[in-house]
Formats: C-alpha cells, sequence, structure tokens
C-alpha cells in the first residue's frame, strides 16, 4: 500500500523475468537485485494465498526465508507439470553457503556471486509452466530497461575498481606477499681483523 492507495495485485502467478536477464541482472549489480526478485516473488505468493505477510521483510532476509519461497515456486511449478530434478532444500543449502562465502578473504570473495544460481533455478522452473509461458509480450520482462543497464554498468565500475584494489595489494607485496630480505654484510673472520695496540 502506498499512502491510502492500495497496490494492485499481481496480474502473473509469479515475478516473470527471463533467466537471462535475471543472472545478467544478478552478477551485475554485485547481487542488489536479487533483493529485488525476493519482494517480488514473496508479492506474488501473498497474492496467490491472499496472505498478510511483509515482502520487503522477507526480501532483506532472504537467506531466512529463501526456502520457504523455493518450496513454493518448486510446489507450484511441479503440480502444473513442470519436471523438476532438484529440491527446493538443495537451492536453500546453496544460497546459504553462497551467501555467507562474501566473508571468504580477497578475491575469493567473489564466489558469493553464485548465490544467482538458486535463483536461476527457481525462475526457470516457474518459467516453464504453462501459465506464465502464456503471458503477453509485455509481462514476460526479458529485456534489460535503461534502468537496468544503469544498475549494470555501476556493478561493472564496482569490480573493476575491486579487482584493481586487488592488483595494488599485490603489487604492493612484491607479487608474493613476501618481503624481500636485504643481504648483511659477511663477517669477516677473527685472524683476518687488525691487531690492537696494548
Amino acid at each position: 500500500m502506498i499512502g491510502d492507495v492500495p497496490l494492485a495485485p499481481p496480474v502473473s502467478p509469479w515475478f516473470h523475468v527471463g533467466v537471462r536477464k535475471l543472472a545478467v541482472m544478478c552478477v551485475g549489480t554485485l547481487g542488489l537485485y536479487q533483493v529485488y526478485w525476493f519482494y517480488e516473488q514473496w508479492r506474488h505468493a501473498a497474492a496467490q494465498d491472499e496472505e498478510d505477510i511483509w515482502p520487503w521483510a522477507r526480501a532483506v532476509f532472504g537467506v531466512l526465508f529463501c526456502f520457504p519461497l523455493f518450496d513454493r515456486m518448486t510446489e507450484w511449478a511441479r503440480d502444473r507439470g513442470v519436471e523438476i530434478k532438484d529440491s527446493a532444500l538443495l537451492l536453500s543449502a546453496a544460497f546459504v553457503v553462497f551467501t555467507f562465502a562474501q566473508r571468504l578473504p580477497g578475491a575469493w570473495a567473489l564466489v558469493t556471486l553464485l548465490t544467482a544460481l538458486p535463483l536461476l533455478a527457481a525462475q526457470a522452473r516457474v518459467n516453464a509452466a504453462p501459465a506464465m509461458r502464456e503471458l503477453p509480450p509485455d509481462l514476460r520482462n526479458d529485456r534489460l530497461s535503461p534502468v537496468n543497464l544503469i544498475g549494470v554498468l555501476l556493478g561493472a565500475f564496482a569490480i573493476w575498481l575491486f579487482v584493481s584494489g586487488m592488483r595494488e595489494a599485490q603489487r604492493g607485496q612484491g607479487g608474493t606477499g613476501v618481503p624481500s630480505r636485504q643481504s648483511a654484510p659477511a663477517r669477516q673472520p677473527a685472524s683476518a681483523l687488525p691487531a690492537r695496540s696494548l
């Protein structure tokens, strides 16, 4: 609800977005699009079951609410004849693991971009249902909009800054991370020292 005007109920059973577009947006915005994706999917789920839930809260805390969402999407698609090979539990476990990968050191933190994979699998299964395939072209959301492109460009710039920073850090450590040692002057043997007069 915005002010006193309620939001219009969703037209499609689930938020429709092309799988390729979803992949580009998740990676290109460094995961920010995922929050929007969770919000839209929960908004559609609430409209289906006429539930009084807060989609925005479930989007912000996606790690906690990913399993119930993936489970709903999986069961909805399976009930409509979509063949599904992996479980909602597997998708949820992958999402949680990849989310916490951002705590890995250095460039390994980029593994967290793989959080897009469970979302792609969940989206693909609902997109395969007849109710989604028969949506009119203006509701299919397969192409990048100008706003989407701006988000992707900003994300690409952020990735470039991150990679550049990692390279500069490696150069500062001599490329190996081990500081170079300066050779100490050789010590002369005692016999070679000049005799001191008494």
